[in-house]
């Protein structure tokens, strides 16, 4: 009879790797049964998509993000980087979740591999304020081209296009964008885009003037972190 379980723990004694400035800890193993269809979702475990995460800590200095699609292991085994990685607001902690569709119960800790990520660094930022018109032409703001821009249409009446559009450029200089109507802080509300060009939306930004401010990293790198286990 096969035992279908979930396993959750964090490591007591974590391995560690260090590259230059920065130190990588394995933090969290998860290990999941594949559980067939007829077995209610309700009664299935937590967190139970993949097959099996490893959480990996990353410790350094000015990380601005991580790059999750430079992720290369060695071994037979397949893994991607996960959806949800996070660099703290100061820019000294990293988390990178990496997962595989392959079943791993009880092969995990003899599991050993090597390889590599991404993540781009920076220390400095330059700040831009600029005012924008409706429907206006755009303006420069650090590698950006800035735009009050109107919703589209579509075949469904107006939408999408909406916002504050910020093209020819890559996004991951951008550390932060704010938007003032009338000299009062505009509430964000998402974004739709990529990396080329993106446009975020804000609640009540009106037709007429608002203020933005863009803040850009400058001179970043981007530096390559062994992963190891």
């Amino acid at each position: 009879m096969k035992t279908l379980f979930t396993i959750s723990c964090l490591l007591a004694v974590p391995s560690l790797s260090f590259a230059a400035d920065f130190e990588v800890q394995l933090v969290q193993i998860t290990s999941n049964a594949d559980l067939p269809r007829s077995i209610p979702q309700d009664v299935k475990p937590f967190a139970n998509q993949h097959a099996a995460s490893l959480c990996f800590l990353i410790k350094g200095e000015n990380l601005v993000s991580i790059d999750d699609d430079t992720l290369t292991l060695d071994g037979e085994i397949k893994w991607e980087a996960g959806s949800f990685n996070k660099v703290s607001d100061d820019g000294r902690y990293a988390r990178l979740d990496i997962t595989t569709s392959e079943e791993l119960i009880g092969k995990l800790d003899a599991l050993k591999f090597k390889g590599t990520i991404e993540a781009y660094t920076a220390a400095d930022t330059e700040t831009t304020t600029l005012t924008l018109s409706y429907g206006g032409e755009a303006k420069e703001a650090g590698p950006f081209e800035v735009a009050f821009s109107k919703p589209k249409k579509t075949a469904f009446g107006f939408g999408g296009g909406a916002g504050i559009k910020l093209s020819k450029g890559d996004l991951n200089h951008l550390k932060s964008i704010t938007v003032k109507v009338d000299g009062k802080e505009a509430n964000g509300n998402g974004w739709f885009g990529s990396n080329n060009s993106r446009t975020y939306n804000f609640e009540n930004l009106g037709e007429g003037e608002v203020e933005v401010t863009i803040v850009t990293w400058k001179n970043m790198k981007k530096v390559t972190i062994p992963i190891e286990k």
